[in-house]
């Protein structure tokens, strides 16, 4: 029995000369594609948009795994002989209050002051391989004169706006007037992010506002 973990890139292929006459997938964030190769070079099987739990029983002299369009960690099952195997449960696995060592918390006050529209990179995409888990996040501001709007927004590429869609915005305050000031805490989130996707502060003030910043509370996976 041998267990592998492997870091695929977005759309890459990775071909293993090993072979068996079991395998499955134990631990995948998306769908992968993999195809079996037989003794004389010819494709012999494939499984097409497989994530964890499925498995097959076929032998097999090597195989190729191809990732989808997001970068992520597989972890699979060879068998040369006999059954075995996790059988788990594909399908969200919920996830715990317990804190890991990788814990980190970012803030930024009285920053993020320019007029007009600004992101600002607190974690950049390419740097989440496996997932991000959100602990804790909130976002302030006393305007100016005009409005002051600040956001802090996760997406699997830059925000173009303070309300994309094509993005989950975790806070956000958008205080109107002189002085007015507002807070937008969210403790106790909990909410895994996708591999592959940053986060941004996202700010668009028509008047640079007396103050504004962010708390940004998460763990890489």
């Amino acid at each position: 029995m041998e267990l592998l973990t492997i870091t695929l890139a977005a759309n890459q292929t990775q071909q293993f000369a090993k072979s068996g006459r079991y395998f499955e997938i134990i631990d995948s964030s998306y769908a992968v594609r993999v195809d079996f190769i037989g003794d004389q070079g010819q494709q012999t099987d494939s499984m097409v948009n497989a994530l964890s739990g499925l498995f097959i029983e076929d032998p097999f002299a090597a195989f190729a795994i191809t990732n989808g369009s997001v970068a992520q960690s597989i972890t699979f099952l060879l068998l040369e002989a006999g059954r075995g195997g996790s059988r788990r449960q594909p399908g969200i696995v919920s996830v715990s209050n317990k804190l890991g060592a990788g814990i980190t918390q970012l803030e930024v006050s009285a920053g993020l002051l320019t007029i007009g529209f600004l992101t600002v990179s607190v974690i950049a995409a390419a740097s989440n391989l496996r997932g991000i888990l959100v602990r804790k996040v909130s976002t302030s501001a006393t305007a100016g004169a005009g409005q002051a709007d600040i956001g802090l927004i996760a997406a699997p590429v830059v925000p173009t706006s303070t309300v994309p869609l094509n993005g989950f915005n975790m806070s956000r305050v958008a205080p109107t007037g002189s002085s007015v000031s507002a807070v937008d805490a969210r403790n106790d989130m909990n909410y895994q992010l996708p591999a592959g996707w940053g986060v941004w502060a996202v700010t668009q003030h028509s008047v640079a506002p007396a103050a504004a910043g962010y708390t940004f509370t998460y763990e890489l996976l």
